[in-house]
């Protein structure tokens, strides 16, 4: 990005695509430069060592966390709010500013970070084994799915005392699952990671096999699907 736009010959147009964002709405070039600076003066001591990728994926982390704690902090906000304590907060124009450009920088490698994140572990949950508590109360059945090169091929029903199957192709590498995905795949994975989340969310047992001795529960799994 820094590069791109050190170039006399940038234009709108990249500081439009640096952003993701209209035309229309972006910046001027010399208010971005500026956000830009300060940018890296904000995170000075991240961005010190050799590794770009890595500082990339630190500072994407990093932004990523911010966000979970104001979120966090919003909620408890919120539920202390009564109708005396509600503020209403007119409409201001909006301008551009070096501070705003820096902080919607900071907006876009979180994005990027959680996109890479987010395929790692759809990468992850390709080759897995998934098993979840029933909805009926009257059953103690769980419920199992097998995946393998991103697809189902295994489905059924786990009684009492069985344990998560582990997936037969955990040892594949990262590399062979990557080849292994197309647009339907990414979507299944997506499908499947939105439902662990709904199961989750209704208070029901859920365990993900990753490997023999990697077994994802409750409370494990619901920590890493904030980052996902």
């Amino acid at each position: 990005m820094s590069e791109l736009l050190a170039s006399r010959e940038a234009q709108a147009e990249d500081v439009s695509a640096a952003l993701n964002i209209p035309y229309e709405y972006a910046p001027a070039l010399f208010v971005f430069r500026e956000g830009l600076a300060e940018f890296i003066q904000r995170h000075a001591t991240e961005l010190r060592s050799d590794s770009g990728y890595r500082n990339f994926i630190r500072l994407g982390a990093m932004f990523w966390k911010k966000r979970l704690e104001e979120a966090e902090a919003d909620i408890l906000k919120a539920d202390d709010l009564t109708e005396e304590g509600v503020v209403e907060i007119e409409d201001e124009e909006w301008e551009w500013t070096p501070d705003a450009v820096a902080n919607a920088v900071e907006g876009v490698v979180r994005r990027c970070v959680h996109l890479i994140r987010r395929a790692r572990w759809f990468c992850l949950i390709s080759e897995s084994s998934l098993v979840w508590e029933s909805g009926c109360k009257e059953k103690s059945d769980r419920n199992f799915l097998a995946f393998h090169r991103g697809k189902l091929v295994e489905k059924g029903i786990l009684n009492d005392g069985e344990d998560t199957p582990v997936p037969s192709g955990y040892q594949r590498s990262t590399l062979l699952r990557q080849q292994s995905f197309d647009v339907a795949t990414y979507d299944r994975m997506r499908v499947v990671t939105t439902e662990i989340r709904r199961v989750l969310s209704e208070g029901r047992d859920v365990a993900l096999c990753l490997r023999p001795n990697t077994l994802l529960k409750n409370t494990s799994l619901k920590r890493f699907l904030q980052w996902i």
